[in-house]
């Protein structure tokens, strides 16, 4: 799907939640069906980087819906949506004192720990995106072992993560490649969740090219990362993986293959998927493969 199609999608998607709205009638399920309304409409402005609107559906609108109704979970959720809305628009100290105050704590009076737990993720994310390293690494801590204790493994794995990826920051790459590789990757594996086990693999093969070892990283992809979105049918992972790749070749002694795939495999899968930025991406690195290549 190009992106001048999924506009167009978006665009018929809200006209129909706008009827949707016109439709409702003032009883109970009419009301949820306005709330919902909202909610999906905040969805998608959110999607299309319409951070400003997703922010007033959820907050004008979602919100004052759910609590008419007296379903104060659902407008906590709106609520936390709302602060993702307000972290997107750099509205960093309103979006945390959200997701603290009026998120976590409603979650925590109500009792929902795996809500909680999520919520405060989110608040951690946004300190670690900020260069609060250390107190977002103590929330992921925390919350690890709030997820381990409920029982929520895919929870536990997910803070997990960042906590690999905060360690790559510091450049302890060998303790997050083993975090990534054992704990994270099992519960992939368990779960079934085969996009979230090539997306651990192919960030493991980040990090391997990152410390020089480029024959695991190729190992990686060629032989995991790649074949398992091919399965999936996912061309725009495989051609960011195959992007990646080319990368990892030339890096390693191989501009002449690194070439070979740029060009015929990852700046056609771009231009086909009509994906600009992409494309000018794999360019830019085809480019430099070749300088690189006439200057030995």
């Amino acid at each position: 799907m190009t992106k001048t199609t999924q506009r167009i999608s978006a665009d018929e998607a809200i006209r129909r939640l706008h009827e949707i709205l016109e439709k409702a009638d003032a009883t109970p399920e009419g009301a949820k069906r306005k709330a919902e309304a909202w909610g999906q409409m905040g969805d998608i402005h959110y999607a299309r980087r319409q951070f400003d609107l997703a922010l007033e559906a959820r907050r004008e609108h979602e919100v004052p819906a759910w609590r008419a109704l007296g379903d104060e979970k659902m407008a906590t959720i709106a609520l936390v949506k709302a602060a993702d809305a307000l972290a997107a628009l750099g509205r960093i100290e309103e979006a945390e004192k959200l997701y603290r105050d009026e998120g976590a704590a409603t979650f925590d009076r109500l009792g929902d720990k795996r809500a909680a737990g999520i919520t405060r993720m989110a608040l951690a994310d946004l300190w670690a995106s900020r260069g609060r390293v250390a107190e977002a690494e103590k929330m992921y801590e925390q919350q690890e072992r709030v997820f381990d204790e409920i029982g929520e493994k895919r929870e536990r794995a997910g803070a997990l993560y960042r906590i690999a990826e905060l360690m790559v920051r510091r450049g302890h790459h060998a303790g997050a490649l083993e975090l990534l590789e054992t704990d994270v990757l099992a519960v992939a594996v368990e779960l079934g969740d085969e996009r979230w086990r090539l997306g651990i693999l192919d960030r493991a093969a980040d990090i391997h090219a990152n410390l020089g070892e480029l024959r695991r990283a190729v190992e990686l992809r060629y032989g995991q990362v790649i074949p398992g979105y091919d399965k999936l049918g996912d061309i725009r992972a495989r051609a960011w993986a195959e992007l990646k790749l080319a990368n990892d070749l030339a890096r390693g002694g191989r501009p002449r293959d690194s070439v070979h795939l740029l060009k015929e495999r990852v700046i056609p899968a771009f231009e086909r998927m009509g994906l600009q930025q992409d494309l000018n991406s794999a360019r830019t690195l085809l480019h430099t493969v070749k300088r690189q290549a006439t200057q030995r």
